[in-house]
């Protein structure tokens, strides 16, 4: 699915270092310049003048710095909140992170991002899409995205979740990488990746399994495609249980953010203590739902409908 938007950047907006976690600092500067030591043209490159090296080396550390800015820009995070005085300056435990993110600017998955980041930039230069211009960045989207490795994007956006947890306090650290997770879908991706590796497998095995495990009982063949089919059928069934709940789930979630809606809209000075409101956490939206959705006595048993005397649905 194509992102709605990617975050716009205000430049002008610095974080302040008083709410900032308290560890100690480097600049991007100095970073750039270890990495620079660390790579093959620290030894071959070769200057008589040493103000033409000292321009070699500023060039090469500008260069990473856009490539450290641009992997955050095109995750959908903001460069600038890790900025102080001016520059950016990161802690010191988070080198190494820094190095590694830096070195993922060329692999495929980066690629494919920065595609899709350029058009959508080009596209979205007045800050409002033509319905055409989002068709096709959605199609844009889909051709780039089909190209992601989900190891690398995990990589990458797990190198960013440990740069900044040490950069930001919580309420920041929890804004921005709620964009990257938006943006990247990387926890959706997981999340499906883990049902396709785990429920497919199992499945085939248990398949694969019958055979031997028909020998067990005095079945005939038509007795055993009945009973197969009852397999399916459950399967099937639990499916459809589940797009139900989901269903719930996202009405539930709707009325929640109905409720802020309705609040924000609240006049000046109303006191928001007497107003009942609560956004339900993840597992408290399903639970709900859950139960929701096990209320109606026909749905005690999830299985009951599936089969009806003689036949099955």
């Amino acid at each position: 699915m194509l992102p709605s938007s990617f975050p716009s950047y205000n430049k002008k907006k610095l974080i302040d270092g008083d709410n900032m976690k308290t560890n100690e600092r480097i600049s991007f500067a100095k970073i750039g310049e270890e990495i620079y030591k660390e790579s093959k043209q620290a030894s071959t490159v070769k200057y008589d003048n040493p103000d033409d090296l000292k321009d070699y080396i500023k060039s090469y550390v500008k260069e990473r710095r856009d490539s450290f800015i641009d992997i955050l820009k095109f995750l959908g995070a903001d460069p600038n909140v890790l900025k102080r005085n001016g520059g950016y300056y990161l802690p010191v435990t988070q080198k190494d992170n820094i190095k590694q993110l830096i070195n993922l600017h060329n692999v495929p998955t980066a690629l494919a991002f920065r595609r899709f980041y350029k058009e959508f930039k080009k596209k979205n230069k007045k800050n409002k899409l033509t319905k055409n211009e989002k068709v096709e960045l959605q199609a844009k989207f889909k051709v780039e995205s089909a190209k992601f490795i989900t190891e690398e994007l995990e990589t990458m956006v797990h190198l960013v979740e440990n740069i900044f947890k040490e950069s930001l306090d919580d309420t920041q650290f929890h804004q921005q990488m709620e964009r990257v997770y938006t943006i990247t879908r990387v926890n959706i991706r997981r999340a499906t990746n883990e049902i396709y590796d785990t429920l497919l497998p199992f499945i085939k095995k248990e398949l694969d399994d019958l055979l031997p495990f028909w020998k067990k009982y005095e079945f005939n063949d038509e007795d055993k495609v009945v009973i197969l089919n009852y397999y399916r059928n459950l399967i099937l069934g639990i499916n459809s249980h589940f797009k139900e709940i989901v269903n719930l789930a996202n009405e539930i979630r709707g009325a929640d953010i109905a409720d802020i809606s309705w609040v924000k809209n609240l006049p000046a000075g109303t006191d928001l203590d007497s107003v009942p409101l609560s956004f339900k956490s993840s597992e408290e939206l399903l639970a709900e739902a859950i139960r929701e959705y096990n209320m109606e006595s026909a749905r005690s048993n999830p299985f009951s409908d599936l089969y009806e005397g003689d036949e099955f649905k």
